[in-house]
Order: structure tokens, then C-alpha cells, then sequence
């Protein structure tokens, strides 16, 4: 991996590391400090430091004590704060303005490596885009694997030398086919990518739903899951409504607030089926209150529970 220095913060306080020191089974992280393509708004690039500054914050209460033991307060359980052991952030990739083709492939190679070497990746952007490259990594190194998407988009923005692209698209990479969820979707969406998710029988749990029916579109959510022994999931902050989360690319009227999408991430329980995960669309500098990068962090400590955390029980 072609990367820059220690980041002056690693994702959960991780150690600082490379390819060659990933252990089986351990969470390895790297940054893709990639800008969106016009005219998209900018600063995603500023996203993995902003992401990883804010999940050291969040864990402050848990390594202040001396067991590393907490009550979480939005369910009442006390967890304890497991030993790191092998896990790494990786640094960043060197990329270089508006995310292209050339970006997408180098997430690809290092996602694959991670992979192969019995890592579970996470990716930290960067522009939604990103989680082309994160897909086919994963892809390349193990059998298809269920996409799930929490999103307002059901189509990957414009790199600066490729137009969007369906996500359903990310579903045939390997040559195979898996299934594919949406969940969050909001507003306007493209003809060519609702004609591509229906043609391989995509799922979609819109926003609306969330808000009018939220167990219903909890239990389809659940189903999927259940349905599908390991998944591959983005959590695109553009999914939040911007009026709670004001650091994204783009504006998204009616989406999620943070509570909704972290307890949908907590009750869904996808942690123990995860294959990789990709957090995207967070641009720090549009946000002064810093709470879009809040709700990614919050977002990747739910989605890692099982590997963060273990139970207390009295």
C-alpha cells in the first residue's frame, strides 16, 4: 500500500501499521481522502481525520476506566471495551484532488489485500464513490457477498472520468450475482438505476417508510439480514437530513436523523456478518458543529460492536 504518514489520529486508537502486519480476523482501516467531482460540494477529503479525531472522543468514558467498562446509555448495558490485539489503521491512500477511476482501482487492490490476508476492512472516505473499489475488493478475495446500502442514493455519484453508476452494478463484479438492500432512499433517483436494482431484484426501505412504518421497515431489514450469511455495508452520510448532519456533498431534505440510523445499525445486530465496511460523503469543513462526523463515528461503533465490545453481565 502506497500510503502517507502516521494519521495524527488512528481509527478507535489503533495502532499505526502496514499490509504485512495484519492478523487474522482484526479490523485493519485505512483512509481515502478523495474530493467529490464537481459539482459536487467539496471537502471529503478531510473526512478520514475528521472520522477518526471523533471515534478517539467517543471512547473516552470507556478508557478512563480501569476496566475499560462503560454503561451504554442509549440501551442501558454495560460492555467493556475489548484489547485492540492485531488491529490497524493502515494511514491513507495518497490520492490527489476529485476521485477517479485510477483512485477506485487502488481502494480495490489494497481492500483485496486486506482480504486476503484475514483482515476486515474498513474504509473511511472520502466521496460515496469510494465503495465501487471497496466492492470489487471484497469481491476479488471471497465469494459474493449481500450489499447493504444506508443511503439517500441509489446510484454511485460521478468520479471525475466515469459517469454514475448503479449500485446494482456492484452486485454482478465477481461474475456471479448478490443480493442487494437500500435503505434510507430519498428523493429523486435516476430511471437507469431503479430499471438496474429491479432488474436483480434489489430491495429498497425508503426514508418515508422509516418514518411512517419504522418496525415494519425494521423487520424487512432484519429479514434480509437473516436471509444472507455475509455482507459488505456503506453508511453514506448523506443519508442523514441535512438539517442534522450539514457535512455532505450534497443537500438531503427528509432524511434520517442520527438517532434513527445508529439505532437501526444497533437493533438490526448486522455486526457478526459483516465482511467490510465502507463509511463515506463526510466533508468536516461544511459542517461547523462537527456533527456529520460525529454520527460516522457513532455509525462505526454500532456496526463493530461485536468486535469492540464484549457483554458484562452482573
Amino acid at each position: 500500500m502506497t500510503g502517507t504518514e502516521a494519521p495524527f489520529a488512528t481509527l478507535f486508537g489503533f495502532p499505526f501499521g502496514e499490509e504485512r502486519e495484519i492478523v487474522q480476523g482484526t479490523i485493519v482501516a485505512f483512509g481515502v481522502p478523495v474530493q467529490s467531482a464537481s459539482p459536487r460540494r467539496p471537502g471529503t477529503e478531510r473526512g478520514p481525520s475528521a472520522i477518526r479525531a471523533t471515534s478517539c472522543d467517543i471512547l473516552q468514558s470507556y478508557l478512563a476506566s480501569p476496566s475499560r467498562t462503560a454503561v451504554d446509555l442509549s440501551n442501558g448495558r454495560t460492555k467493556q471495551l475489548r484489547d485492540f490485539g492485531g488491529s490497524l489503521d493502515l494511514g491513507d491512500l495518497e490520492c490527489d484532488g476529485q476521485v477517479s477511476t485510477t483512485d477506485i482501482a487502488q481502494i480495490a487492490q489494497v481492500t483485496a489485500a486486506i482480504v486476503a490476508a484475514g483482515g476486515l476492512p474498513v474504509v473511511l472516505g472520502g466521496d460515496y464513490r469510494v465503495f465501487e473499489g471497496f466492492v470489487r475488493g471484497v469481491d476479488t478475495s471471497s465469494n459474493a457477498t449481500a450489499i447493504i446500502s444506508f443511503s439517500d442514493k441509489i446510484a454511485l455519484p460521478p468520479a471525475i472520468d466515469a459517469p454514475p453508476l448503479p449500485l446494482a452494478t456492484l452486485a454482478t463484479v465477481s461474475g456471479g450475482g448478490c443480493p442487494v438492500l437500500c435503505v434510507g432512499t430519498n428523493g429523486l433517483q435516476s430511471g437507469a438505476a431503479w430499471e438496474a436494482l429491479e432488474s436483480i431484484g434489489g430491495h429498497v426501505v425508503s426514508a418515508d417508510e422509516l418514518y411512517e412504518a419504522p418496525q415494519q421497515a425494521l423487520e424487512t431489514i432484519k429479514l434480509f439480514i437473516k436471509q444472507n450469511e455475509s455482507f459488505v455495508c456503506c453508511v453514506d452520510l448523506e443519508v442523514v437530513d441535512s438539517g442534522h448532519a450539514a457535512g455532505t456533498p450534497a443537500v438531503n431534505v427528509g432524511g434520517l436523523t442520527p438517532e434513527q440510523l445508529i439505532d437501526l445499525l444497533s437493533e438490526t445486530d448486522i455486526s457478526k456478518s459483516l465482511a467490510g465496511v465502507a463509511v463515506t460523503n463526510v466533508a468536516p469543513k461544511l459542517d461547523a458543529r462537527g456533527l456529520t462526523e460525529l454520527a460516522a463515528a457513532e455509525a462505526l461503533l454500532a456496526l463493530l460492536d461485536s468486535q469492540l465490545f464484549r457483554a458484562v453481565t452482573s
